[in-house]
């Protein structure tokens, strides 16, 4: 899913960090490069809260000529296409959960055609009951029929500590012992469980410490502040007038408690403090296991396809709203965005908790978004384990022979991911060399050509990557209604997602593979940039930006569409 290793370097494998990466040194683990970066969560959605402004608005759809920043120039493709024809593109999300009550996305929103609302049939006898937005498959109901849903879980590598160390009891039960593999993997996996969670409790306790030193100098001066503890910054403190002595020592305590821990703001600590909260709480624990208490059923039973709800919004939907405004946000509405592409149908499946997606749940809502019409399905979400690749790579053969492109996020590891673990992926395990034609793994780009082109967190890999896109402070629709601006390669899947989408309303006779051609073979190259590899210290040599990725350039829709009007003449 979702986070990456506490170090933002892959110590765990988890592929989409959520952490944003500021300027000064704080909470570092081990293997953070020499950019002396703090690490400061966000949440675990493998995307990054900004901390600034977009340099353009809805910069992502920008065209570099025109408008000075490398978006995808899915703006001025529209110049030179018609009008959409025919249905709608249906585009998956397969994600945490869409609001789908959204004033920017409602009216883009897929609706089940077969499907009766609210009456508690399978009107179209595709076993899913009310499933008329889409699919929860993190969830169950209760006795009374109410919908349950899972929002925190573990991490994979944790599940995987708890099947060995299972695995191992009963064999030895049964007279024998692991064999030397699994006994290194056992090893393996126990210490990197062990090496986060102590690192995660170290920082939560930290952390706790500095909230709790500020607090009762917070206390005398909230009266001044007006705003709560979390939400101060140094800034407010400087500016206070205080009018008694006790006041003036808890400003200058306060501020010194910040500078001595290299902070502008307090958030940043409650931040922290909810993160690794979280890592100690629920993606280290061997011990928690909601999957059991509401869905209860057996990971590695693939059969079993027909359980979860109706509930595509789930607890916690920002990720997904915020990916899905990305492909399709009305456009032209007044509202907020506009998203990439405008003949657009977002159809929601829940499959990403916050914690590591599950294997079953992948393969799936891969299964559903084919057999209810998806033509592209974007996935941001990933992570370093998976003990079930072999059936979830069917799910994607499936995908694939349906004629569907699939569009997955690098990560935010700041790792080569020709190296680097990181499931899922188009390498199919069971099928030799075989790779799928109809993938597209997608890294994060930044607004300005520069050595800073590719976002310093973003993936790579001059063999495993395709292709870069907008992926930095881009802002578009959360849950509730709202708007916030995240950075990650998450953001930069639904920006290809959106393209090809745009393309696909145009030319509805494209299949998977064709897209994935199409955008790969017109991609905007820049000869001679040099770039900072996103894995390397600030003062490391720079190297071509063609050496990050197999076609060494970033998504371009008026490229794409110029080639592929080119071949049709």
């Amino acid at each position: 899913m979702n986070r990456a290793s506490v170090s933002g370097k892959g110590t765990v494998g988890r592929s989409l960090a959520a952490f944003v990466l500021a300027a000064s040194v704080g909470a570092c683990s081990p293997g953070v490069s020499s950019k002396k970066l703090e690490i400061v969560p966000i949440n675990a959605k493998g995307d990054q809260k900004s901390e600034k402004s977009a340099p353009v608005a809805n910069w992502f759809t920008k065209d570099p000529a025109r408008d000075g920043v490398e978006g995808a120039s899915s703006d001025r493709a529209y110049e030179l296409l018609g009008p959409a024809q025919g249905a709608p593109v249906i585009v998956a999300v397969v994600d945490g959960g869409v609001d789908i009550n959204h004033e920017d996305l409602r009216d883009i929103i897929w609706t089940n055609p077969g499907e009766i609302p609210d009456n508690g049939i399978d009107d179209d006898g595709n076993g899913f009951v009310d499933d008329v937005h889409g699919w929860n498959f993190l969830g169950s109901k209760d006795g009374q029929g109410n919908a349950v849903d899972i929002d925190q879980t573990t991490l994979e590598v944790t599940r995987e500590l708890v099947r060995m160390k299972k695995l191992k009891a009963t064999t030895e039960a049964a007279g024998g012992a692991l064999t030397a593999e699994q006994r290194a993997y056992l090893d393996e996996v126990q210490k990197k469980v062990t090496d986060e969670r102590t690192l995660a409790q170290k920082v939560l306790t930290e952390n706790e410490g500095i909230r709790d030193s500020l607090r009762p100098q917070y206390d005398v001066l909230a009266s001044l502040l007006n705003k709560e503890l979390a939400d101060v910054t140094a800034d407010d403190v400087t500016a206070l007038a205080t009018a008694t002595a006790e006041q003036q020592a808890a400003k200058d305590a306060f501020l010194k408690i910040l500078t001595d821990n290299k902070l502008t703001a307090v958030g940043r600590v409650f931040r922290r403090i909810d993160y690794y909260g979280d890592e100690v709480k629920y993606y280290f624990n061997e011990d928690f296991d909601p999957r059991k208490e509401i869905v209860g059923d057996d990971l590695s039973d693939f059969a079993n396809r027909n359980y979860g709800n109706n509930d595509v919004k789930g607890p916690d939907s920002n990720h997904g709203s915020h990916c899905s405004g990305i492909i399709a946000a009305v456009r032209d509405n007044g509202l907020g965005i506009n998203g990439v592409a405008d003949n657009v149908r977002i159809m929601p499946v829940r499959a990403v908790p916050n914690g590591d997606e599950y294997d079953k749940d992948i393969a799936n809502a891969v299964r559903y978004a084919v057999d209810n019409g998806a033509k592209i399905i974007s996935m941001s979400f990933g992570k370093g384990y998976s003990p079930y690749k072999a059936q979830e790579d069917e799910a994607f053969r499936y995908a694939a022979a349906h004629g569907v492109l699939m569009v997955h996020a690098a990560g935010n590891d700041s790792a080569d991911n020709d190296t680097a673990k990181n499931f899922p992926n188009r390498r199919q395990i069971t099928q030799g060399a075989y790779e799928i034609t109809s993938w597209l793994e997608v890294g994060a780009s930044s607004a300005e050509k520069g050595e800073s082109l590719p976002a310093e967190f973003s993936n790579y890999g001059m063999n495993s990557v395709d292709l870069f896109s907008p992926g930095v402070d881009l802002l578009s629709t959360v849950a509730d209604g709202k708007y916030d601006t995240y950075s990650g390669t998450s953001m930069a899947t639904p920006v290809v997602s959106g393209v090809a989408a745009l393309i696909l309303s145009r030319y509805p006779d494209l299949r998977g593979d064709d897209l994935r051609r199409l955008l790969a073979r017109s991609v905007r190259s820049y000869d001679g940039l040099k770039v900072l590899r996103p894995t390397d210290g600030e003062d490391a040599p720079l190297v071509p930006f063609f050496k990050l990725s197999i076609t060494g350039g970033l998504i371009d829709a008026v490229a794409a569409v110029e080639t592929l009007q080119a071949q049709r003449r």
